[in-house]
């Protein structure tokens, strides 16, 4: 999937989070690895940065979900 940062940059302007907008990539079809360097491109982050906020993300959305493996 090429990336088009443009509707990310957008929403880091009207204050959108790395967080937030990496759950909109993800909803949107984007790969983890996409999100990630979106969000490293639209953030400014280092990769590990990055991926912090990924898997903060993805152990959010495993509790929510109750299972111990997604």
């Amino acid at each position: 999937m090429d990336q088009d940062p443009a509707p990310y940059l957008d929403m880091k302007k009207h204050g959108a989070t790395a967080a937030e907008v990496y759950r909109k990539a993800r909803g949107d079809g984007y790969k983890k690895h996409e999100c990630l360097g979106l969000i490293m491109g639209v953030f400014g982050l280092e990769l590990d940065e990055a991926r912090k906020i990924g898997h903060q993300l993805f152990y959010q959305e495993r509790d929510m979900l109750g299972k111990a493996d997604l």
